[in-house]
């Protein structure tokens, strides 16, 4: 099954001598991301806000970021998994990015073999091919490639993919920008559709839809309606619907997860947090309720070097 990350990193837990460490790592990391937040909220240029990146889909926005994390944690009925990923996007042209990724995984599994390491390498372009100014609407196409690392990790067989997608987002800002209507034009609509191909002797095609819809009071704000105090003015309220179809095996059914969540976005960073919640049985036989996150530096603001383009 697709891993609904855009790093698809799996990480299962491998002890639970490591779980304290790791919690507390990661609760010092989010402090100092939550305070460079507050900063970056004070001191922020008063520019548009760009649309919201997603949290599971593949957005349609291109961007100079640095990935500085992407996790994911499930405790399923036999096993648990914990995954950290990470990466960069960069923009290397006219209408064209680059985003590479890749995640440690580990695992710890009642019923079969436990073990980490690093996964898949992720390597998705982004082409937009059409766009309209006025709402922020894109469409991009996103062809991807992911190049297994090693054969197996603990219970998991990994294997080299590839796959093209679609990608689209864009704001409701039709309305007028007075009166109550203009709390409709914060309405953010993204969303992918792909396809995939296990490569090798066991191939195996599968199919993605992740829609998302997000309301943005960043840019709520500042299309002018009554200010909001922070830090309720750097988020976004976001939910995605995550369907995943095997084509070659559909007797294993759909898979499909509701994943609201929150982000908090300034001119620097933006930091995201969701709860994925499995909607029918055949995603419930291995995770009812996964916690996934991320967190990213956008580039170009830190210094304006990062910007440039290599074409």
């Amino acid at each position: 099954m697709r891993w609904v990350t855009k790093a698809r990193a799996r990480h299962r837990l491998n002890s639970r001598s490591a779980l304290p460490r790791i919690v507390s790592a990661r609760a010092t990391f989010f402090a100092l991301l939550i305070l460079l937040a507050h900063v970056g909220a004070v001191h922020g240029a008063q520019d548009a806000p760009d649309l919201m990146q997603t949290l599971v889909a593949e957005d349609a926005t291109l961007n100079n970021n640095l990935n500085l994390l992407e996790v994911r944690w499930v405790r399923g009925r036999n096993r648990r998994e914990l995954a950290f990923g990470f990466g960069v996007e960069k923009i290397i042209a006219n209408n064209l990015a680059l985003h590479v990724m890749s995640e440690w995984e580990d695992i710890s599994s009642h019923s079969g073999p436990s073990g980490s390491g690093f996964g898949n390498i992720d390597l998705t372009l982004k082409y937009v091919v059409w766009k309209y100014s006025e709402s922020e609407f894109q469409i991009a196409l996103t062809p991807a490639i992911s190049v297994r690392t090693s054969a197996h990790i603990g219970d998991d067989d990994l294997s080299t993919s590839a796959g093209m997608g679609i990608s689209w987002g864009g704001r409701l800002n039709v309305p007028k920008n007075t009166g109550w209507e203009r709390y409709f034009r914060a309405v953010e609509f993204q969303g992918d559709l792909g396809y995939s191909r296990t490569l090798g002797a066991s191939s195996a095609d599968d199919l993605h839809f992740d829609p998302v819809i997000d309301y943005s009071l960043p840019y709520l704000s500042y299309a002018g309606a009554p200010e909001v105090p922070w830090p309720l003015r750097n988020l976004c309220i976001f939910a995605e619907f995550n369907f995943d179809q095997p084509l070659s095996s559909p007797n294993d059914g759909s898979h499909m997860f509701l994943t609201p969540g929150v982000s908090y976005l300034n001119y620097y960073l933006q930091i995201s947090a969701g709860i994925q919640i499995a909607l029918n049985p055949a995603a419930s036989s291995n995770e009812k309720t996964a916690l996934i996150g991320s967190a990213s530096i956008f580039l170009d603001t830190v210094d304006p070097v990062f910007a440039r383009t290599l074409f």
